[in-house]
């Protein structure tokens, strides 16, 4: 947004998230149940603005964002937000899991096939 007044007017309002980057310092899962749990229809005596919709656990019981249609998609955005690098880890993590499997495998075979007759081969001492 251009400014901090488009910002309230594109969001109902209501001031923007700003520190989207800063999302490690929230947890994605109870940030999902706080979205997904909290929307319903207002209780008497309170209401909601246009253009809100009512959740008990925002400050002003009014969240701007409307509810999704599909609640992993939001969920999977927020994790990946919070995490980019996430999808390089388990690349890393599979490469190593197949890189001790190999290390692992040779291994075994050496010490099966190639010290197996080293290992009992029979030393007999006869003295004179």
């Amino acid at each position: 947004m251009p400014n901090e007044e488009a910002t309230h007017v594109g969001n109902a309002g209501t001031p923007a998230f700003r520190s989207f980057f800063d999302l490690r310092l929230v947890t994605v899962v109870r940030l999902c149940l706080l979205i997904f749990t909290g929307y319903a229809d207002a209780p008497g005596g309170i209401e909601v603005r246009e253009g809100l919709n009512y959740n008990p656990y925002f400050p002003g019981d009014a969240i701007a964002m409307s509810r999704v249609l599909f609640d992993g998609d939001i969920c999977t955005f927020l994790a990946w937000g919070t995490e980019p690098e996430y999808d390089d880890r388990k690349k890393m993590g599979m490469k190593a899991v197949i890189n001790l499997t190999g290390w692992i495998a040779s291994s075994i075979w050496l010490k099966r096939f190639k010290w197996a007759p080293i290992k009992s081969r029979k030393i007999v001492y006869s003295p004179k």
